[in-house]
């Protein structure tokens, strides 16, 4: 895992990555997404990267533990990085007012 989560925040700042990940819930299917990065938090006793899902074109928390593979696509997304946190953190706020 400690390699993942260097992968991960070594590509953070500028790149969108291609992850693998197993998905316990559903019988340990394998899921490959081409996301964005924006976070890596500590919430609700495990650590999540928050990130823009290219596959469901919206906001998603991954489980880190979960990710199984990383790779760097070299597609930039620095002008719009900043920007994207903002918003998904402003959608956070409301899921929590609700």
């Amino acid at each position: 895992m400690v390699t993942i989560f260097v992968s991960i925040l070594s590509a953070m700042p500028i790149s969108s990555i291609s992850v693998t990940m197993r998905d316990e819930r559903d019988c340990g299917a394998i899921s490959d997404r081409v996301i964005r990065p924006l976070s890596v938090v500590f919430l609700d006793r495990s650590l999540l990267l928050l990130a823009f899902c290219r596959l469901r074109m919206d906001f998603r928390r991954f489980q880190l533990h979960r990710i199984t593979e990383v790779q760097e696509t070299g597609e930039s997304f620095r002008p719009r990085r900043v920007p994207l946190l903002r918003d998904f953190i402003r959608q956070l706020r409301g899921e929590r007012d609700r």
